[in-house]
């Protein structure tokens, strides 16, 4: 089990009235059976220490980081702990400030399409060529192992769309989109020292997790090109096994 930390001092929420994440966080509480805290404030080592996972999670982009704060949360990741972060409501150049000392940051540019593609099954490489760019693009990674599409919201809204990240060589490309002629990265994964760095340009898909969770089984026909809590599953999954080996 993990003991999870969650950035709700920087937390804002993009939909409308009083949604949020209370769907995943009752998934990570009380299916996956982490222990769950919450920061007050700008973190430094001592709030780290002891905590498995950070998740900074829609972000409001109106909080800035510190250099110590940064200089904290590499120095944590880098002796063992797993960073996760979304993309923030606005403002990209505060949560970028502390994804580029690890190689990475989110770009102000959507996808035209409601998800993006951790793997791309055979049958779409027959309806359009771009399939394979995607296919060819995605990395191999436990994680993203028997996988298809991950969906930002149920059903297609053109306003609602995954957003991509620019990632460095040490990360591997967990999920991708077409960005105009070429595929883009919108979910990566990278080894930091002895932690991991998880990034993915995603918000909506935390706000109505419970949709997702209730409607889970649909995730197991043949016909359906979903698997999003799949990829959360698998996601943590691997999280608890990195933990675990931490621990040996």
């Amino acid at each position: 089990m993990l003991d999870v930390l969650i950035d709700v001092f920087r937390y804002e929420s993009d939909m409308p009235g009083v949604l949020g994440i209370d769907g995943f966080l009752w998934w990570l509480e009380k299916e996956r059976g982490y222990t769950i805290g919450f920061t007050r404030g700008h973190v430094s080592k001592d709030d780290l220490e002891g905590w498995d996972v950070f998740i900074i999670i829609s972000a409001s982009g109106e909080i800035s980081f510190y250099d110590k704060e940064v200089d904290d949360i590499a120095s944590w990741v880098e002796k063992g702990g797993v960073l996760f972060v979304s993309r923030p409501v606005k403002n990209f150049e505060s949560i970028n400030r502390l994804l580029r000392v690890f190689g990475a940051e989110f770009l102000e540019e959507k996808a035209k399409s409601y998800a993006f593609f951790c793997g791309v099954p055979d049958r779409f490489l027959e309806v359009d060529p771009r399939f394979k760019m995607i296919r060819d693009f995605i990395g191999e990674h436990k994680v993203n192992e028997n996988l298809k599409a991950v969906a930002e919201v149920p059903g297609k809204d053109p306003k609602i769309a995954p957003y991509f990240i620019r990632v460095s060589e040490d990360w591997t490309v967990l999920g991708a989109a077409m960005m105009g002629n070429r595929p883009g990265a919108v979910a990566a994964i990278r080894n930091y020292g002895n932690g991991i760095v998880f990034a993915v340009g995603l918000l909506y898909m935390f706000y109505r997790w419970a949709y997702w969770w209730h409607n889970r089984e649909l995730e197991k026909d043949d016909r359906s090109s979903l698997s999003n809590v799949k990829f959360l599953t698998q996601l943590f999954d691997f999280f608890e096994e990195h933990c675990n080996n931490l621990d040996i």
